[in-house]
């Protein structure tokens, strides 16, 4: 959303609706190229890094794109991000 609340791309010319629990996620389409990394958090599930490999892997557009975990460094404030 812009700053003032309103969406910047305008819901109706979603190409897909999902339902997630009672909220309606609206999923637009993106150049692929437009992905160069996706970060996964601290706390992301060895679950959640299996189905983002899983789709990394399997969407040749998507090929490119590096896969990155975030860590919480040990002495200073800051994380630290590692291939995965």
């Amino acid at each position: 959303m812009s700053k003032n609340g309103e969406c910047l791309l305008q819901l109706e010319y979603a190409q897909k609706i999902k339902l997630v629990g009672d909220e309606e996620i609206h999923l637009f389409e993106y150049p692929r190229d437009a992905v160069c990394r996706v970060i996964l958090g601290c706390k992301a599930s060895l679950k959640s890094e299996t189905s983002v490999r899983s789709i990394l892997n399997s969407v040749s557009a998507l090929a490119h794109v590096e896969l990155l975990r975030a860590s919480i460094d040990s002495h200073d404030f800051k994380l630290n991000f590692h291939k995965v």
